[in-house]
C-alpha cells in the first residue's frame, strides 16, 4: 500500500535515476535512495541526464524528475527518456503549486506526482509503490 511506513528493516533494490537542478537537495534525494538499498545515479540538469540514460547499459527502473528545469521541462525530459527506455516509469516532484504545474502535463490523471517539501518515508513509500506496478 502506497501510504505505509517504510521501517529501514529491509533493504529495496532497483535502479533510479534523480534529476534535480538544486545541488543540496539532489544530494539529499540520493542519500535516502541510497539509504533504502537502491542504485542511484543523479544529474543537476536535463541534458546530463540523457546522457546518462543512454550511455547506461543496465535497466534503469525509474526516473525521479524535478518538473521545472532550465533546458528542458521534467515532463519533456520523461518523454525523451521513455522513447528509448520504454519500460521506465517516472515520478515527478515540484516544490510549485498546482496552478504553476498544470500547464506541465504532470497533474493529469495517471501521472505519479510528489510535492515538495517531502519526508524520506513520503520518498521511499512512493517510490516503492510504484516499482511494485507493473
Amino acid at each position: 500500500m502506497e501510504d505505509e511506513i517504510h521501517d529501514g528493516s529491509s533493504k529495496e533494490t532497483g535502479t533510479i535515476l534523480v534529476v534535480e537542478d538544486r545541488n543540496d537537495l539532489l544530494q539529499l534525494i540520493k542519500g535516502g535512495l541510497e539509504d533504502f538499498g537502491y542504485k542511484v545515479m543523479i544529474a543537476s540538469d536535463p541534458d546530463q541526464a540523457l546522457l546518462l540514460s543512454e550511455n547506461y547499459n543496465e535497466e534503469i527502473h525509474l526516473l525521479i524528475t524535478d518538473v521545472i528545469m532550465p533546458i528542458m521541462s521534467g515532463k519533456q525530459l520523461s518523454d525523451e527518456i521513455v522513447k528509448k527506455r520504454p519500460g521506465i516509469k517516472t515520478l515527478f516532484m515540484s516544490g510549485y503549486t498546482k496552478d504553476v504545474l498544470a500547464p506541465h502535463g504532470v497533474l493529469n490523471k495517471g501521472i505519479h506526482f510528489l510535492q515538495k517539501p517531502f519526508t524520506f518515508d513520503e520518498l521511499g513509500n512512493k517510490v516503492r509503490y510504484l516499482l511494485s506496478l507493473d
